[in-house]
Formats: structure tokens, sequence, C-alpha cells
């Protein structure tokens, strides 16, 4: 609203012989947000206002003009100068967006700009906002307003965040911090190494044998060209403190095997263990879910795309970091953990994955069994085998 209030001054205060005033979008449907909030949170100081997919216009009482235009083309707004500008969401726009056409668009009419929104890397927004730190260029100023700052957003809704979201996206999302491009993704990994789980002596796989009573789920990533097989095993009812806290139970990482051998050691682990599969089921991981299905085995597709993988990986981000999950000192897996990252692209897209010329096969198996922890299938339809006389039990994975 703050931006709104600035583009509307500007329009009370100046006339239909001014320059315009234009709000810049990364997208139409942005553009168009902004344009009903203002004729709908000013209506009174508007005199006249049309929108169509070419752009939306608003005419003030007092003669003024403010457009309000997408980037996505933006060599298409090349033209008249502006007197002031807002650039709504600024670090979704291309830096050429900025430096070719709209920041030139500033100079014949020595107008003003008002670049809004949030972070998302150190990108061109990121170097525009370290002017208003430099003394020596004192055109510039800068304002930083976390979300907690709002007095229309309750302290109870930021403290959940807090503690729901990874730490990385809760200070760039709510504290409107800038992060660097590329940054480690786990907090806390040291934190949930339970120093007691040790490797059984006959089985280095085996950190801890089935318990009674207990329910376990599995995440595996099937080998693919060079890579390896990594599988997990959660025990999902282990008494921490004064909660339950996931527990890394098993961990077997081969490669070489070819794929009967894979559904074979996947079966074995099941069998062992009574849980149910959840795989990555992209490319040829859709080839391995069919594979253990035939096998008898129960197991679930996960398909990755950037979102999915995304929530994955900030799912187990967050139980790191609160310490909702622990695990053996497995070295390989602490590496891999530790060495985890995100980069952010030009467009604010996050991507997370392993550093060049490293492997996240450890990462993407404990993600997919610490999902399948959080959102396991007997929480939708449980179903409990048990023999009369009580010695034999399962929990159906369907």
């Amino acid at each position: 609203m703050a931006a709104v209030n600035e583009i509307a001054k500007y329009g009370w205060e100046h006339g239909e012989m001014d320059p315009p005033s234009w709000w810049v979008a990364p997208t139409y449907r942005q553009a168009l947000k902004a344009f009903t909030t203002v004729i709908t949170q000013l209506k009174t100081a508007v005199k006249k206002s049309n929108a169509s997919q070419g752009g939306m216009k608003v005419i003030w009482k007092s003669g003024a003009v403010t457009n309000f235009v997408s980037a996505e083309r933006y060599d298409n707004l090349r033209g008249e100068g502006v007197g002031f500008m807002v650039v709504d969401e600024a670090a979704f726009i291309e830096a050429e967006a900025w430096t070719k056409v709209l920041r030139p668009m500033l100079s014949d009419t020595m107008g003003r700009a008002l670049l809004i929104g949030t972070p998302k890397g150190k990108n061109w927004f990121y170097q525009m906002w370290t002017r208003g730190d430099d003394p020596e260029q004192k055109e510039y100023e800068n304002f930083s307003f976390p979300t907690g700052s709002s007095p229309y957003i309750a302290d109870s809704e930021v403290e959940e965040a807090r503690n729901t979201l990874p730490a990385d996206v809760f200070a760039q999302e709510y504290l409107a911090d800038f992060l660097d491009e590329a940054a480690g993704v786990f907090r806390g990994v040291q934190k949930c190494i339970n120093p007691d789980l040790h490797a059984d002596e006959k089985e280095p796989t085996v950190y801890e044998h089935p318990q009674a009573g207990h329910r376990y789920v599995i995440g595996f990533d099937a080998a693919k060209h060079v890579d390896y097989s990594v599988i997990y095993v959660i025990d999902t009812d282990c008494a921490y403190e004064d909660r339950i806290r996931n527990r890394v139970v098993f961990m077997q990482r081969t490669t070489g095997m070819d794929w009967p051998s894979q559904v074979d050691m996947v079966k074995a682990v099941v069998q062992r263990y009574r849980g149910y599969v959840l795989l990555d089921s992209t490319g040829l991981g859709d080839v391995m879910y069919d594979h253990l299905l035939m096998a008898g085995i129960a197991a679930y597709p996960y398909h990755f795309t950037n979102l999915s993988k995304q929530q994955l990986v900030q799912n187990l981000a967050v139980d790191i970091q609160n310490g909702d999950i622990e695990y053996p000192a497995i070295p390989v897996m602490i590496h891999e953990l530790e060495a985890y990252q995100y980069n952010i692209g030009p467009t604010g897209t996050v991507r997370y994955g392993a550093p060049d010329g490293m492997h996240d096969d450890c990462v993407i198996a404990l993600a997919l069994a610490e999902w399948a922890a959080r959102h396991p299938v007997w929480n939708q339809n449980a179903e409990l085998y048990m023999a009369e006389d009580e010695s034999e039990y399962e929990i159906s994975p369907v």
C-alpha cells in the first residue's frame, strides 16, 4: 500500500500536461492486481480508468495519468518519458528491462523510481538496494520492512512461519534478507546425529532391528547410470524427550547393481521392516516403480518437478532445523547434507542440488523417507491386521 500511496500522491500533485507515472510489474496479472487495488481503494480520487490486454490506465481527477504495464516484453515499453515509476517485484524483472528501457525513460523528465519487492538472491535489485547504503550516492535511499512490521499480520503467523519454514526461506520471505545465490540448505545437520546409533557388526546397513509396534517407512532413490542406489528406513514411533522423533534405522548405498538386483534389495528391506516405499519416479524411475509393483512391493511414486523437489527438500530441511529427525553418523550422508545447496536464478527461481562433481543420492533418498514419515499412508487409510493371539501384526501400507 505504501507504493500505491506514492503513485497516488504523484497523481494528485500533477496534471494532464505533466509526464505520466507508471506501475511496472513482472506479469500482466500482477499489474492488473495493482490497477484493481488503485481503482477500488482510491476510487474517490479517480476520474476515469480502463483496462485491456495491452495495458491499463488511470486518469486522476487532477488530469494526471498512471499507466500499469507488464515487463514481460519490455522492448515494447520504449517511448515516452515518465515522471514517477513503481517497479513492483523488481527481483523478478530482467536486469536489461531496467537498464535498457525503464531507467532511460526517467532521464528526460528527471523522474524518480520506487523499486519494491521480495528479495530473490543478490541480483540487480540487490545492487540497486545497496546504493542506499552508500553515502556518496545521495540520490538513493533504501528501506526494509520485514513481514512482522505490518500491523495487519499477527505475530503468531510470523512465528508459525519461523517454525515451519527452512531458515533461508524464512529469512528471505519474512525478514526481507538478501541471500547469496548459492548457499547451504540444511542447518543443524550435526545436532541431529544420534551417537548411540551404531551399525550392527554382522549387518553394517542395520542400525536398529525392527521393533514390535513401530511403523516404518522407506525412501528409495534408484541408481541411474553412474549414480548410487540408496535406501533408507525411518522408524516413525521413536520417543524423544516429550515428543516423537523420526529415526533412521537402516541405510544401504550401492552402485553397479542391475535393476533386478535393486528390486531384490528393496524387497528384502520391505520384508524385514514391513514398511512401504516412496521412490523418485521421474524419468527411468517410473520404470523402477513398475518393477517394484510387479514384484508385489507396496511402493508409491514421487514425481520430481522443480516445485515438488523444492517441497521435498524443504520438508527435510525444516525437520533437521527443528531437530525432528535423528540419524547415525554416516560420513557419506553427513557430507552430502552439508554440501547440498540451492541456487537462485536470474528470475528468482530456486533450484536445489549437489555442487558440481558431487552426488546427492543420500539426500534425495533421505528426503523421500522423511516425506513418507510426515505424510504416512496410514493416516489416510489405516488398516491393522492382527493374529488372534496377538502374537503377530501388520499395518497395511495401502
